[in-house]
């Protein structure tokens, strides 16, 4: 081929090439030389090297390219292998992909962007944003880094053309990721998203931006991991096709990232099959799993097979399927849950779920096939005693258990020499399990030891090995030799009186039961496999009693994260050997992943170095609650917590499965001078409290939030002055965009609920500013769309955590105008009501135990009820003080009828006003109780709506969806609503005896007036009288 290729640009006939479609070009060896050549009839291969003369033929053949682009118009796709880059060659490559190129794809294999790749993408990224024709683009192996990903994601952002985006064999980090997926989050016309990342750290922010904004995009995110040999294979950890509706998640996600992406899918409509087989799942993503089944109206299977779900997990999933009314098909085989999460599922399964059908089915196969492992289990128990009482042994080899089997169990026997030993074997290990689960004995399965009497086993056994800290060992720091350990073992095991119950173990060595500590993680080896290693056994350890406790590490601008881990039952208490066995499974842990990690301990404490953070772990108090993780390093918070939350924190939770944990947030100056154990009491912070705090402030106070810490003091002495800290340096970047990710749902369901859907924001028109909202239902709903549509052209811009709650401030602004346009509606609504003879804004407070709470639910026979009313000045409508307001004698049906629509659709609009931060009826902060726990009980459902309909547990906004349910949308609905209500109103006042104007002036404080400009009438108090005088006059009373 060689011999045929033309060797100067000079030398190309433009005619003959006319038709070429594809070009690649190759960087060769110098002694190739450069040329091109027809590979196919379409296809032209170029060789690129610089010759002797320092001629570079890819910036001649590059420029040959842009001279001549109207006879490469039938190029589509320019792929370029191995090459090195110049700022020259970048700019002529930009050029020929400029205006009047038709090349639809751009692929670069194991290029070379000079040395710094972010210098020379700029005028790559820059021709992106301004490409219309390109339809994918291909980058592999080409070390682009988070710098390049960052300069992609900017110009795809704004780019309307490019439907297919791969990043292979490259490392763009966390920040790489969180601006592709701010990417996402702007872009609709991607359709195809291939990610192969040498860390697993870019799955979570691209899948639940893909996730959040409803977008179709194929999605394949691949990573790295470890095989036996320690060599590194690629491994797929997410994939979602929108063609079919499945997410199919692999693994190598951190529980962190896992609960991002179920918490994205609450208000997902594109997912229907989600598929997280052998993802190990703690109870944490299955309590955002809930909350998704509660929400999402798309996902129709569940498949959730080996992921080690335990009771309280699949409690959380049960709770969520009371609710859920669209799943049609759960998988939960091959996890470890018992009779308590069955217990829990059955209920739902049963009653609510359209998975009732799959249940009923499923559960007559796992009863029949339970039924006889329970009969064998049932047997051996009683046979297994038996023998024991017989022979006096507490403890077995597995050779003994088969035995045993062999000739007393049928199903567990071989009976001739063509059976399947390992099959049968199999059968036996399963039985075992059963009994080890059913607390009968004590299966260590890889020492090949069944202890047949577990009440001696701890009671005797493990009592005797605990005061092997009284014997005097020679140790140092906790370190013993094996043989030496053995030997005391043995002489123990020989020395046993008869009343010490140890003979019944006699069969055990002193070997086996070092095996067993090992087993149990009560100590771990300092050399495995040596068989003269030291062992080091945490219970001999002491407390440090020398010099101050400090951090080892002396480097400047150091930033401190401490973590509290505490027992949300205060009843519960850590045993006493908790933390020793946490020290020991710590160590392997971390020594098998990091070999060169550094790892002390001391009574109660753990001091390890991992990848350059220094971390302690210190057990709260003797037989304490809780759990303090505290680092120290120059890398960021982020950085920290996320080495935490994949090391530390997930062994701690899964040590005590049973145990639920609160985590919260240490105070940085504790950790950074290591403030004694006991004076952190009132230095932390709960991780949970934080979040809403900030979900309950508006957008333009979460990003400079601070909260304020109180002194330390002891014997009247201040150890820690009072001091303040930012959320945002208490919180990593992922805690913070959780934050942010829920306050976007809560808008994005709130211009839900006003009519705007999906589909509605996937094609972008400009909206002059000028627009006028007309006070209707689908005006105020066209509006908002408005604002989504003015929100999107903000995210192009967005670049950081600061701008992006820039942009959220700026969308609660106008939702928030939309809100207060469609409360004006409301008392509006209908210009024959212009004479507004009461106010039209009340609201019923509850007079129990001497405080006012706003009534959100209403039952027929509640009592101690005051109605009020409120100051109905347009967009500033509030409590008005000092009120007197009108009692209630009792509610009747007629008025519950009456009432629920008016209050369902009153806090409906207070709960979105809360959500966003809006308190726009001022003065009620107070009254307002916890909405999302309100409940609306209609104990005669039927009696009320004429309906066999039952809503025993319908929110504030479960029962505006059902009351909307049973009528058409529109205004036509508010104006019935508010007329029944406005009539009850008339009614109720009328029996008070309060008929005219100054009655009620007199009882709510609350003068009729009219405004200037539309003529509208309104209710409002003397302030806003005063106050406003040139905007509105009085009318008579």
């Amino acid at each position: 081929m060689g011999d045929g290729m033309i060797r100067y640009v000079a030398e190309i006939d433009l005619q003959e090439y006319k038709d070429v479609e594809n070009i690649a070009f190759y960087q060769v060896a110098a002694n190739l030389g450069s040329g091109l050549c027809m590979e196919s009839e379409r296809s032209l291969r170029i060789h690129i090297c610089t010759d002797h003369n320092d001629v570079n033929f890819l910036l001649e053949f590059l420029h040959h390219l842009v001279e001549s682009k109207d006879h490469y118009r039938n190029v589509t796709n320019l792929l370029f292998h191995g090459i090195e880059w110049q700022p020259q060659g970048i700019q002529l490559l930009c050029s020929y992909l400029g205006p009047g190129s038709n090349v639809k794809q751009v692929e670069f294999q194991k290029n070379v962007f000079s040395t710094k790749s972010a210098i020379a993408l700029v005028p790559l990224s820059e021709m992106l944003q301004r490409n219309n024709t390109l339809n994918a683009v291909v980058f592999n192996d080409c070390g682009i880094g988070a710098t390049g990903a960052t300069l992609l994601a900017s110009a795809l952002a704004n780019n309307r053309s490019v439907e297919e985006f791969q990043v292979w064999e490259d490392s763009i980090g966390s920040k790489g990721a969180e601006e592709l997926s701010k990417m996402i989050e702007v872009n609709y016309m991607l359709k195809l998203l291939i990610i192969l990342d040498n860390s697993s750290i870019a799955a979570a922010p691209l899948m639940s931006a893909v996730l959040a904004r409803n977008r179709r995009v194929e999605v394949h995110i691949w990573g790295h991991s470890r095989d036996t040999r320690g060599g590194m294979n690629s491994c797929k950890i997410v994939e979602f096709l929108p063609a079919t509706g499945n997410m199919r998640i692999y693994n190598n996600i951190n529980s962190t990232g896992l609960q991002r992406v179920a918490c994205a899918l609450a208000w997902n409509t594109t997912v229907t099959t989600l598929d997280m087989t052998g993802v190990p799942l703690k109870s944490k993503w299955t309590k955002e799993l809930r909350g998704v089944l509660d929400r999402n109206r798309s996902l129709k299977a569940v498949k959730l097979t080996r992921c080690c779900l335990r009771d309280k997990a699949v409690v959380y999933i049960a709770a969520g399927l009371f609710k859920n009314k669209y799943l049609e098909s759960l998988i939960l085989d091959g996890n470890c849950f018992g009779g308590v999460g069955l217990e829990h599922l059955l209920c739902p399964l049963s009653t609510f779920s359209p998975i009732q059908i799959q249940a009923n089915s499923t559960l007559k196969t796992i009863i029949q096939q339970s039924a006889q492992v329970y009969e064998v289990c049932n047997d051996l128990i009683k046979i297994l005693h038996d023998w024991r009482l017989k022979n006096n042994k507490a403890v077995i080899r597995w050779a003994e258990f088969c035995e045993i089997c062999q000739l007393n169990i049928p199903a567990l026997r071989l009976r001739s020499r063509r059976d399947n030993v390992e099959k049968v074997n199999t059968r036996r290990r399963a039985v075992a399990k059963s009994l080890h689960t059913l607390g009968e004995i004590v299966f260590f399965e890889e020492l090949g030891l069944l202890v047949m009497n577990c009440e001696w086993f701890c009671r005797d056994f493990l009592s005797q090995l605990a005061t092997l800290k009284l014997i005097k060992i020679e140790s140092s720091g906790g370190f013993v030799r094996k043989e030496e350990l053995e030997k005391i073992l043995q002489e123990k095991l020989r020395n046993q009186v008869t009343r010490s119950n140890w003979r019944t173990g006699a069969s055990l060595q002193a070997s086996d039961i070092i095996n067993i500590l090992l087993e149990l993680e009560l100590c771990y080896e300092q050399d495995p496999g040596n068989p003269h290693t030291l062992l080091l056994l945490p219970a001999i350890l002491e407390e440090n009693k020398g010099e101050t406790d400090k951090w080892q590490l002396t480097m400047p601008e150091c930033r401190f994260v401490g973590r509290r881990l505490e027992c949300e039952d205060i009843h519960m208490l850590l045993t006493s050997d908790f933390f020793p066995r946490l020290q020991v499974r710590l160590h392997n842990k971390i020594m098998c992943l990091h070999q060169e990690a550094v790892y002390n301990l001391e009574k109660n404490l753990i001091y390890t170095v991992i990848n350059g953070v220094h971390v302690k772990v210190e057990l709260g108090m003797k037989l304490g609650s809780s759990i303090d993780v505290l680092a120290c390093s120059g890398k960021n918070v982020t950085e920290m917590v996320r080495l935490l939350h994949k090391f530390v924190i997930p062994t701690i939770l899964n040590w005590s499965p049973n145990m639920t944990f609160k985590e919260s947030i240490l105070r940085p100056d504790c950790v950074k001078h290591l403030i004694l154990r006991r004076f952190r009491a009132t230095q932390q912070l709960p991780l949970k409290k934080l979040k809403q705090i900030l979900l309950s402030l508006p957008a333009e106070s979460i990003y400079d939030y601070q909260h304020t810490w109180s002194a330390v003091e002891s014997n009247k002495r201040v150890i820690l002055r009072s001091g303040s800290d930012h959320a945002r340096d208490l919180l990593s970047d992922d805690d913070f965009h959780e934050v942010l990710h829920r306050r976007y749902y809560d808008l994005q369901y709130l211009a839900t609920e006003l009519a705007i859907t999906p589909d509605n924001l996937q094609q972008p028109e400009t909206i002059p500013e000028a627009d006028v909202v007309d006070p209707s239902i689908l005006g105020i709903a066209k509006g908002v769309e408005m604002v989504l549509q003015r929100l999107k052209i903000i995210e192009q811009g967005i670049r950081d955590l600061k701008e992006e709650i820039a942009s959220l401030r700026y969308y609660e602004y106008h939702l928030v105008t939309e809100l207060h346009r469609k409360m004006d509606y409301v008392m509006n609504y209908s210009i024959q009501l212009e004479d507004r003879k009461v106010p039209q804004m009340f609201y019923l407070v509850s007079l129990d135990n001497r405080s006012k709470k706003l009534v959100t639910r209403i039952l027929p026979g509640m009592r101690s009820l005051r109605v009020h009313m409120l100051c109905e000045f347009r967009r500033e409508m509030h409590v008005v003080e000092d009120q007197v307001g009108c009692d209630m004698i009792q509610v009747d049906n007629q008025a519950v009828q009456s009432l629920l629509p008016y209050m369902s659709k009153f806090m409906k609009l207070l709960t979105f006003a809360l959500k966003i931060g809006a308190h726009f009826i001022v003065g009620m902060g107070e009254m307002i109780p916890d909405l999302s726990k309100e409940v609306v009980h209609l104990m005669d459902s039927s009696a009320m709506y004429g309906a066999a309909t039952s809503a025993a547990s319908l929110g504030a906004l479960g029962a505006a969806a059902m009351y909307g349910r049973t009528r058409n949308s529109g205004a036509s609905d508010m104006g019935e609503d508010m007329q029944a209500a406005r009539q009850w109103l008339l009614d109720f006042l009328r029996g008070q005896g309060i008929l005219t104007g100054m009655d009620i002036a007199q009882s709510f404080g609350l003068w009729r007036v009219r405004y200037r400009d539309d003529g509208h009438i309104a209710w409002v108090c003397r302030k806003h009288i005063a106050a406003r005088g040139d905007e509105i006059f009085e009318l008579p009373l």
